[in-house]
């Protein structure tokens, strides 16, 4: 069966044309930032449940009015920056953690409005795709590469009101150590170990 997928792939680019990216050349750590209005599209609301949306066209969106808006820099020591958009009563903050051996890479979240801060993981990966663009000088669809930054998972942590309480996390192999300062959880205090697959 795989076989049978690999040869219908080299079919599809023979017959459309497609070829692979241009790796991509968008980061979490330095400029150009990927935005963080698209890292916050991939995640869940807190009052929601489960994957909503999963995935994103990272050059499209990279450049849209949907997810503009001007991003601050915070440096950090001996760790990337945390990158942040959105006003005082509205804003969202990722900072990068570091990748697994399998690929995912994993961001520290931060979300804030009002009294409230909300912290968690979030878990993505780039991913080569491929669709079709609608050329209206010639009224026919035309092959497009497309590159996706893919949601895998996400772990929002109890929270203390107005407070951020993550104060470290490092990932060690497929381990993340973190270490907070307080939670509603008494689980979620102190320091404690994740698991990632």
């Amino acid at each position: 069966m795989r076989a049978l997928y690999l040869l219908l792939g080299s079919l599809l680019v023979a017959a459309y044309g497609w070829s692979r990216p241009v790796p991509p050349t968008y980061s979490f750590c330095e400029e150009p930032f990927i935005h963080p209005r698209i890292v916050q599209e991939l995640t869940t609301w807190w009052s929601d449940n489960g994957d909503q949306v999963i995935s994103v066209n990272l050059p499209d969106c990279q450049k849209s009015n949907r997810f503009y808006g001007d991003i601050n820099i915070y440096t950090e020591l001996e760790t990337c920056p945390s990158v942040r958009c959105g006003e005082e009563n509205n804003w969202f903050e990722y900072q990068y953690i570091g990748k697994t051996e399998s690929g995912v890479h994993i961001l520290k979240i931060n979300e804030g409005g009002g009294t409230c801060v909300l912290q968690g993981f979030l878990l993505v990966r780039f991913e080569e795709d491929h669709g079709l663009t609608f050329d209206e000088t010639t009224l026919s669809f035309e092959p497009k590469n497309r590159l996706l930054l893919r949601r895998i998972g996400e772990a929002w942590i109890p929270f203390v009101r107005d407070k951020e309480f993550i104060v470290r996390a490092e990932l060690s192999g497929s381990i993340l150590q973190v270490q907070t300062r307080e939670s509603f959880d008494p689980a979620y205090r102190g320091s404690y170990s994740i698991k990632l697959q």
